[in-house]
């Protein structure tokens, strides 16, 4: 009896009504209409939305990651390097991402200076592509995780710096040959 109770509680799908499948459309989520996510539904609440180019076939930076995801990419990199901390810290580094733009920070070369001290405090010296970046408050937050990640580090500071200002000559060509520049 308690499987029969259950049955009717359920609807059969082939009895459904046509509107209640979704869209006449086709809509496979690829049209870009006010919120609506990839499968053509609203998206879910709290789910951060892509600035910049949303056609690009590049895997999605890490950036845009669950911080757990940026840790374990982290630490992966970190693992994989021979070199001293310098090179720790560069791999560590090249984990972020500008999130509109699908190239590392490093390679972007808002990276100047990376500075160690005798006690393993490490002082990152920055730009950011514009005084006006919409993620200036994200960018520095992450690089200083990402290199606390590095477990020789005792400390992180991340500054700020606008000048020199950064311009598209201080890219790597590793940056350039991505962005179709070369």
């Amino acid at each position: 009896m308690g499987e029969q109770s259950q049955q009717p509680d359920r609807p059969d799908p082939r009895e459904q009504a046509p509107d209640a499948r979704g869209p006449a459309t086709g809509n496979r989520g690829d049209d870009s209409a006010g919120g609506q996510g990839p499968a053509g539904g609203a998206a879910k609440p709290g789910t951060p939305l892509s600035v910049g180019r949303t056609d690009n076939p590049a895997p999605r930076p890490v950036y845009d990651s669950p911080i757990a995801q940026v840790e374990q990419a982290v630490d992966d990199a970190v693992a994989q390097v021979e070199g001293g901390l310098h090179d720790q810290i560069t791999a560590a580094i090249k984990q972020v991402y500008d999130p509109e733009i699908p190239v590392d920070i490093y390679e972007l070369g808002l990276i100047y200076e990376i500075n160690i001290d005798p006690d393993n405090n490490v002082q990152v010296v920055m730009t950011l592509t514009s005084p006006n970046c919409p993620a200036a408050q994200e960018i520095p937050v992450t690089v200083r995780r990402a290199v606390g990640r590095v477990p020789q580090v005792k400390d992180v500071e991340v500054d700020i710096v606008f000048d020199p200002p950064w311009t598209p000559e201080k890219m790597s060509d590793v940056a350039k040959i991505t962005l179709g520049m070369m």
